[in-house]
């Protein structure tokens, strides 16, 4: 079923089953990136669509049941890993295993779907491999083709993926960061990805864990954009569809909770299973993510933090106290509009260029950069949006703790910083 502007799925995305369930209803929110330029003064008609997460009683996959056009996600991105040291040196230290691993970089071709601003890419090319990217956010990537950066301005689908088999030959490696849950088309996407790999290649993925937004009731990474939440179990499902396997499975801390999978060709790969695979299976079977029963109380216990953060909010502003946020991202854009933080902040500070001048997504929050942490409008405490690089940012910001300031980490459970 398809509107103009979204297509909503009555039926499981990945294996086409009708025999969903709905497990947690956000209710109507903005686009978590749709940031609201300088030059609009006055803000009109401002879309808002539904969010809801399903889970797919028989492949096991959970999702959000409608799709935004791509071209108004991802066309023009506010998102840049460049502007994250953490991120960076994330993809440093993986160009380097690759390097490792391979011996003969130069000899390697690695493909990465969804490359953003290029800091993976720039890191293989720095170790020597054949290195192309591959990305639809125009404002990030064209800047980088006129500097030579090996890109590819689209989307990757399985059509693309044969001409860059036919014109760059196959590919050793293909990786992606946070970028095959965003895709509305899955199964064209890894019909591809089957395509463009070599037979003893293997596909290297990182995906926010569901186990992670279960554990910890992570509803700030449901958004429209994050269209799959994946675990070993469904994502085990979806691969054998396409020919593929996985063969390894590693829970890493990036984006508090993100889990990179490893898969081959189910015929042609001579790498066998991981005691981690194995380990990470039990997991799953024994909180049993296959079944409706593990995702029953998300809903409400996604509700549940929404009254502990408020309650804390409305105590600090009848004390006179100034609040603001941290990190405007697409968890910034959930937690503030489905919590209501537009009536108890002043304004979102952000360390990237690009969204400072603008306006918040339907709380319209002016975002501003770190420096208001120490000018005339210093806050008393700051919401930490970005609690998953907490570390990073509290280091960064000593000075503001030192003068009295605090940090609100509010998820997985509302709390001071230390």
């Amino acid at each position: 079923m398809s509107g103009k502007e979204y297509t909503y799925f009555n039926s499981c995305r990945s294996c086409g089953s009708r025999e969903i369930k709905h497990v947690a209803d956000l209710g109507r929110m903005p686009l978590a990136g749709g940031f609201i330029p300088r030059s609009v003064k006055k803000i009109r008609g401002e879309k808002r669509y539904p969010l809801q997460l399903v889970f797919c009683k028989k492949c096991a996959l959970v999702q959000v049941n409608i799709s935004i056009r791509p071209d108004t996600l991802f066309k023009y991105y506010y998102y840049r890993s460049s502007v994250i040291a953490t991120l960076v040196r994330h993809f440093e230290g993986i160009a380097a295993r690759l390097a490792k691993k391979f011996g003969e970089p130069k000899k390697r071709f690695v493909v990465e779907i969804g490359c953003n601003d290029g800091s993976f890419i720039k890191a293989l090319r720095a170790r020597g491999f054949r290195a192309l990217g591959v990305d639809p956010a125009r404002n990030l990537v064209q800047p980088l083709i006129k500097k030579g950066m090996p890109i590819l301005n689209t989307y990757f689908t399985e059509k693309l993926a044969r001409s860059i088999a036919k014109e760059e030959g196959k590919a050793d490696v293909i990786f992606s960061s946070n970028t095959l849950a965003h895709v509305e088309d899955i199964n064209d996407v890894f019909a591809g990805i089957a395509a463009l790999l070599k037979d003893d290649g293997q596909l290297i993925f990182e995906v926010h864990y569901l186990g992670s937004l279960l554990k910890e009731t992570q509803y700030d990474m449901v958004y429209h954009e994050h269209q799959y939440y994946y675990s070993a179990l469904s994502v085990s499902r979806l691969l054998r569809r396409h020919g593929l396997e996985l063969f390894d499975a590693e829970l890493i801390p990036i984006h508090a909770g993100s889990v990179r999978f490893y898969a081959q060709k189910n015929r042609a790969g001579k790498r066998l299973e991981t005691a981690r695979l194995r380990s990470l299976r039990k997991k799953e079977r024994h909180e049993n993510y296959g079944l409706v029963s593990a995702y029953e109380k998300l809903d409400q216990r996604i509700r549940k933090s929404r009254e502990d953060l408020i309650e804390l909010l409305e105590k600090l502003k009848k004390n006179g106290k100034r609040i603001a946020g941290y990190g405007a991202s697409g968890r910034a854009t959930i937690i503030s509009n489905y919590c209501g933080l537009g009536r108890f902040l002043d304004y979102c500070v952000d360390d990237s260029p690009l969204k400072q001048g603008t306006r918040m997504p339907g709380v319209h929050l002016p975002v501003v950069s770190a420096n208001s942490l120490y000018g005339r409008k210093a806050p008393d405490y700051v919401v930490l949006f970005a609690w998953a690089f907490s570390r990073e940012i509290v280091q960064k910001h000593k000075k503001f703790v030192s003068r009295g300031g605090r940090f609100i980490v509010p998820l997985p459970h509302v709390r001071f910083t230390r």
